[in-house]
């Protein structure tokens, strides 16, 4: 469940990161003192990739004096700082990312595209299928070629689903097509 955009963007992000593990949207609340003053704080997201855990706050981009985007800067530093000082006490990690910094990420269209294939259901025959191919062609296959070796009907919402449950790697910073170089991702134990 998402409360604005800019959550549902990073959702996106999320889910089509084969090394995230899982991740939970509003985990709770955490109070924190700045400037002698009392704040309650409710993080976007706590995110894990199996070894470590985040807290990832998403906001919409401030904008400076001028009214022009800062996609990486903090409309909060005080309250950024003090939270990145407690969480790491216990063991977090804790990063903030704007509306500008999700959309302006290379992998955003890429991660857009995979997940309008997110009720697609990875075939066990597609994994085999795909893990051949990549295998037969030292390592690294393009995507085209991987389609084909699915064959039958819409192996490309099929391929995409591999993607999304973490068998197949795709390099997100370059738009997907066809020459896209897949590779397969160590095999680990996925729950979401």
């Amino acid at each position: 469940m998402w409360f604005a955009e800019v959550e549902r963007d990073c959702m996106r992000l999320l889910e089509a990161d084969p090394r995230i593990v899982s991740y939970r949207p509003r985990p709770g609340r955490l109070l924190v003192t700045v400037d002698g003053k009392r704040h309650e704080h409710r993080p976007s997201f706590l995110v894990s990739d199996g070894a470590r855990k985040l807290v990832l706050d998403v906001v919409e981009t401030p904008r400076d004096a001028a009214g022009s985007p800062q996609p990486l800067g903090d409309p909060r530093p005080d309250l950024t700082a003090e939270l990145r000082e407690r969480l790491r006490e216990r063991g977090f990690g804790y990063q903030l990312w704007t509306r500008a910094r999700i959309r302006l990420q290379p992998r955003f269209g890429n991660a857009c595209a995979l997940v309008r294939f997110i009720s697609v259901d990875p075939r066990p025959e597609d994994e085999i299928s795909a893990e051949a191919a990549i295998v037969a062609a030292g390592g690294a296959a393009p995507w085209g070629a991987v389609e084909a070796a699915l064959g039958g009907p819409d192996p490309h919402a099929r391929l995409c689903a591999l993607a999304l449950a973490g068998v197949v790697i795709a390099d997100m910073s370059v738009p997907l097509s066809p020459q896209t170089v897949l590779r397969l991702l160590p095999r680990r134990e996925v729950a979401r």
